[in-house]
């Protein structure tokens, strides 16, 4: 069976980037942190409309840079160049937001972007009809355990251990899914990708990335 979907996320592979880690000393950091300006800036950043202040990320000088860039320290989404940003734009998209990024290189800048999303995969689908199980540190299954909802699921995948996490063995889209060619799973932290997505990042030769197919995602 051909998958239907994919998860990308940023590579760590050396003959990739260069060099690991391949970012460093980025602001965007301080949105895992609680000082008084991160509580700011995420105040600030109430939805689409609403730009929040210009944030930074230097890659080391022994790093290549690429479309896509180490993106640990943020939230959600995915860290982009202005390349990727145009492509993308095209596509199918969830409810989202570009922020530019200043991306500090060799003594250089370049214009990056964070997409974030403000609307992910939960709202579209059928718990009813979707399976999810516990699995060990080598994901070998424990046990099904039945979800009604995305709260249910959040708080059970943050009640768990790293030797007992929750997975998804089935997700069943709803009829209304908008057919979304990039979206974010916000209870399993994954950037979720179409055929249609990965055939034009292939074509324009973006650079960065990894990707793996997912079977667990069904409309």
């Amino acid at each position: 069976m051909i998958p239907q979907f994919y998860s990308l996320s940023y590579s760590t592979d050396k003959s990739i980037i260069g060099y690991y880690p391949q970012t460093k000393n980025n602001t965007l950091s301080l949105l895992y942190d609680f000082s008084d300006e991160a509580r700011m800036i995420l105040r600030n950043d109430t939805g689409v409309n609403n730009p929040i202040e210009k944030f930074s990320i230097t890659v080391n000088n022994r790093a290549k840079l690429t479309d896509v860039l180490d993106n640990t320290f943020l939230p959600s989404g995915l860290v982009i160049s202005e390349k990727l940003k145009l492509l993308v734009e095209n596509l199918s998209l969830p409810n989202h937001r570009f922020n530019e990024i200043d991306v500090k290189y060799k003594n250089e800048s370049y214009r990056y972007f964070w997409m974030r999303y403000y609307s992910d995969l939960s709202e579209y689908i059928d718990f009813s009809s979707s399976m999810f199980q516990y699995v060990d540190l080598e994901y070998k299954k424990l046990e099904d355990k039945l979800i009604i909802s995305k709260e249910d699921c959040l708080k059970i995948v943050k009640q768990a251990s790293h030797v007992r996490q929750l997975r998804p063995s089935q997700i069943r889209l709803k009829s209304n899914f908008p057919n979304y060619e990039l979206f974010y799973d916000n209870m399993f932290h994954r950037n979720i990708v179409s055929n249609t997505f990965i055939e034009i990042i292939k074509k324009h030769d973006i650079t960065g990335f990894v990707i793996h197919p997912l079977t667990d995602i069904l409309l």
